[in-house]
């Protein structure tokens, strides 16, 4: 999870904010790139959603 949170914060999708002291305290947010995203998944979900049963039932057999 490090890895992918580490590649999105390098894209510009989440910005990290480091808390000083212990225990260590890191916060991932959204950029504005990162919210552009909400709608694009949102869609993206929905069209699963639609498709879901169609898809279990074409590969049930594979």
């Amino acid at each position: 999870m490090t890895k992918q949170l580490g590649e999105l914060e390098k894209m510009g999708i989440l910005e990290k904010k480091v808390y000083p002291g212990l225990p260590l305290k890191v916060e991932y947010y959204l950029t504005e790139a990162g919210e552009g995203l909400i709608q694009i998944l949102d869609q993206l979900e929905a069209w699963g959603g639609k498709y879901q049963d169609d898809f279990v039932n074409k590969t049930a057999g594979i």
